[in-house]
């Protein structure tokens, strides 16, 4: 998070800070429809596939919210869920590039029930923006991993939207 205060001096002494996202949020949705198997997620990456698209780090300034790239890396995670009976969500983190995705340029990779699946991400103009969510519903139908095409949202299973505004703290004092 962000945000540049409006002018604050001896006279007006409080500081009225709008914050802003400065990453984006990947949201992977898994949930079975029918399959026999044990819906066990093991692992899940995020992978640079012809593309830099994923970065390790990266540094922001906070005056502008501007954020210079690091290093491009895989990003991997282990964690176990079963969605065998209910809907299980991934959040993750990512730093915004600003470079729009090509077909190809990455991929989700999930082991399931000891089974890799891999989702090409489809083209992304501006790739992920900072302040966005972008929701990939995925579900079990047998032994495939698929886009959810009946997901609400409409979208094929896609959904990009805005970080919904957190709130306000009032009366909070920094010193």
């Amino acid at each position: 998070m962000w945000g540049i205060s409006d002018e604050v001096t001896a006279s007006s002494p409080q500081a009225d800070i709008k914050m802003k996202h400065a990453l984006s949020c990947i949201v992977i949705k898994l949930s079975n429809q029918g399959s026999p198997n044990g819906c066990l997620l093991s692992s899940s990456s995020m992978q640079n596939a012809s593309g830099s698209i994923f970065y390790k780090d990266g540094r922001m300034n906070i005056t502008t919210g501007e954020v210079t790239l690091g290093t491009a890396e895989n990003l991997s995670y282990s964690q176990d869920a079963n969605f065998k009976n209910s809907t299980v969500s991934l959040q993750h983190l990512v730093l915004p590039t600003g470079k729009n995705i090509s077909a190809g340029d990455c991929k989700f990779v999930f082991t399931i029930d000891g089974k890799q699946y891999a989702y090409n991400v489809p083209a992304l103009t501006g790739g992920y923006k900072a302040g966005f969510k972008y929701t990939y519903t995925f579900v079990m139908k047998g032994s495939d991993l698929v886009l959810d095409e009946d997901d609400p949202s409409g979208n094929g299973g896609i959904s990009i939207t805005p970080w919904e505004d957190g709130g306000e703290i009032d009366g909070g004092t920094f010193e």
